[in-house]
């Protein structure tokens, strides 16, 4: 999600429009003058309010009229504040959208559950960094679907428990990465008013938020890792994984979740109603709950405070007594005769999901991952062609579309292997050892690559299943694949890959058939439009990619090339996409960097050509091309020397990374 859109959970901007005081100016910097406004006349519409008046620093007469002035900027906000002040009449009251009204809306959802839109304006007072530090600080930590609900509710009930709700949300992730967000401003506003009267804060924290601030923290983004937020920690689990997996498959699909009112339950109720049997799209979730909970005790590895392990079936079974050891885990004081509060939150069962829960759990049981016969290679890309020189060994993952190479990991236990994504280079065509082989065995960690013939940054993208065993693995290695495997306004990507659909004609072609098709038939003009109209599609989707994996990755630059280049419109091909990966360059690459953990350069052209050779005979054999052409040498691909530089350019990040 986007910046904007993660803030619209908490309506901050519907709340300024309600609550905006008389003469309100927002004063906002080129960057941001254009989003400010629209969010503040989407809220404007909605609530038929009044639109304060949008302008920049430079308009002393505004300035000047203003009874209180609010600065909004994405990446430079306190520089911004500055300016303003120094040039607003003196006694005005200048505010900052992020650090002032969205860290009050914050502190008011952290004391009393729900933002507070007469609050949003208000003069935060000075935080006691003494009252803080003694404050008893504690997270409840779990997966999506695990009770987290009904045990903070009850939690809050009890009054001494601090107010325990969800303060780690996308919105102030995406202040952290996008501006210039104070971090422990936020953290201090949230910690000084959600404390009960004795001294207690209590907040929870789910995995995906976890995952995405340990991600920031890991990267250098400003903001402290998850355990700075709550010293103990109250490890919630549900022992049903089954149970688990279809709440929130359900819950998802549905969007209902919570029956809050008696809509919620119609709709919830006609969503059962029409719900057919999908193992495939039930086994999804379930294999992502179970790789979620493996990465989320992955995160926990490293803290050291105390922590206390809690199942929901036990919760529900005897709250009293659960919630009996939690307060003595926060040594407070359990009440003589104690007996624990009833949730207001109601357990979502009825006889369609019993029945599911059935099926599902027989049809796991009796489903086993099928065998590969050795003596007959599964078909899978470049297999048919390729037999002579070398075995995939594909196979198909659990939950996941298409065929991938082999082996697999013997075991998918989070953080006990890590994966490659990419193109054909990453597969390792006509390659027996690939780079991702070479260094699985060097530093003896299991890999699972997941090349695939043609991919792009799409491919991946749209294929959400794979990301459940992404997120499990230890770490990820990321291709720089190929530029040419986007759409755009000539061309229509529908595989992420390398096949597109030539839209002057409806033609289906390779990719760089429709590229020979634009050389040949527009002017320059033309032609740099749709070559920067793909680079930037790419570059927006390796983005969203590297952003989707949790774990720590490394961005690997494999080409016989270095980055830079100039796409050149003299009608040749080559010299238009230039040498793999196609069309992306230095200035590309540097946009990139910054969302990997590690960004490794291979560049190199040792063994190439390539003499392709018989895996039974030892001998020199042809292999047949696409265009029916045989031959006895490959120039396309990464040779096996190539791949052993990658992997030596490799090694001593990934050392690094695993130890």
């Amino acid at each position: 999600m986007g910046l904007l859109e993660d803030i619209r959970e908490l309506d901050l901007f519907g709340q300024m429009i309600t609550a905006q005081p008389e003469g309100l100016v927002i004063v906002s910097d080129s960057a941001a003058q254009p989003l400010i406004e629209q969010e503040l006349r989407l809220a404007a519409d909605a609530r038929q309010g009044m639109l304060p008046l949008v302008t920049t620093p430079a308009d002393a007469p505004a300035l000047a009229s203003a009874s209180m002035i609010v600065v909004a900027s994405l990446d430079a906000e306190a520089a911004l504040h500055r300016e303003v002040v120094a040039a607003a009449p003196g006694g005005t009251r200048v505010l900052r959208l992020w650090r002032d009204l969205y860290v009050n809306n914050v502190a008011n959802l952290s004391a009393t559950g729900r933002p507070g839109a007469a609050e949003l304006f208000r003069e935060m007072p000075p935080v006691d960094n003494a009252e803080l530090a003694a404050l008893r600080c504690y997270a409840v930590v779990c997966t999506p679907r695990s009770g987290s609900t009904m045990l903070v509710d009850m939690m809050r009930q009890l009054g001494s428990c601090g107010t325990p709700r969800e303060h780690l949300r996308h919105g102030v992730l995406s202040l952290v990465e996008h501006t210039d967000f104070d971090f422990q401003h936020w953290m201090h506003a949230v910690l000084a008013n959600g404390a009960t009267s004795n001294g207690v804060f209590g907040t929870k924290i789910i995995s995906n938020f976890l995952s995405r601030a340990e991600k920031l923290h890991r990267r250098g983004h400003n903001v402290l890792p998850p355990a700075a937020l709550a010293p103990r920690v109250i490890r919630l689990r549900r022992r049903d994984r089954v149970a688990q997996a279809l709440s929130q498959y359900v819950a998802m699909e549905s969007r209902v979740f919570f029956e809050r009112d008696q809509a919620k339950r119609e709709q919830r109720a006609r969503f059962l109603a029409g719900l057919e049997y999908d193992f495939d799209a039930l086994n999804y979730v379930y294999q992502t709950a179970l790789n979620t909970e493996g990465r989320v005790d992955s995160i926990l590895e490293g803290f050291s405070g105390p922590r206390m392990g809690l199942d929901y079936e036990d919760l529900l079974e005897n709250p009293t007594a659960e919630l009996t050891r939690v307060l003595e885990f926060l040594d407070l004081e359990v009440p003589k005769g104690f007996v624990a509060p009833q949730p207001t939150t109601a357990k979502l069962d009825d006889s369609k999901i019993l029945a599911l829960h059935e099926r599902f759990s027989r049809d796991l049981a009796d489903r086993k991952r099928p065998s590969r016969p050795k003596s007959a290679p599964t078909p899978g890309p470049y297999q048919a062609a390729d037999e002579d020189i070398v075995d995939y060994q594909y196979l198909r993952l659990p939950g996941v579309p298409f065929r991938w190479r082999g082996p697999a990991p013997q075991s998918f236990e989070a953080g006990r292997y890590f994966c490659t994504l990419g193109a054909a280079q990453t597969l390792g065509r006509f390659c027996s050892r690939p780079f991702a082989t070479l260094v699985s065995r060097s530093v003896e960690i299991p890999v699972l690559n997941l090349g695939y013939s043609g991919a792009g940054p799409r491919f991946y993208l749209d294929h959400r299943p794979i990301f459940g065993l992404v997120n499990s693995a230890a770490f990820a290695i990321v291709q720089v694949m190929s530029g040419r495997s986007e759409g755009n306004s000539l061309m229509r990507c529908d595989s992420g890959r390398n096949l597109v659909t030539w839209l002057p004609t409806g033609e289906e072609c390779f990719t760089e058939q429709a590229f020979r098709y634009l050389l040949e038939d527009y002017d320059h003009q033309t032609v740099n439009r749709v070559v920067a109209e793909t680079r930037a599609n790419w570059l927006g989707h390796m983005i969203q990619l590297l952003d989707a994996i949790a774990v720590p990755t490394i961005l690997l630059w494999i080409s016989e090339r270095e980055p830079k280049y100039e796409p050149q419109l003299g009608g040749k091909l080559y010299e238009l996409l230039g040498a793999f990966p196609h069309l992306v360059d230095d200035e590309m690459m540097e946009e990139l960097s910054p969302h990997a953990d590690a960004t490794v350069m291979a560049v190199s052209s040792r063994g190439v050509p390539h003499k392709l050779v018989s895996r039974t005979t030892g001998l020199p054999t042809t292999v047949r091309y696409p265009n029916g052409e045989y031959r006895g040498e490959d120039r396309s691909y990464p040779s096996p020397e190539m791949h052993e530089d990658a992997a030596a350019a490799l090694l001593p990040v990934v050392r690094q990374m695993v130890s």
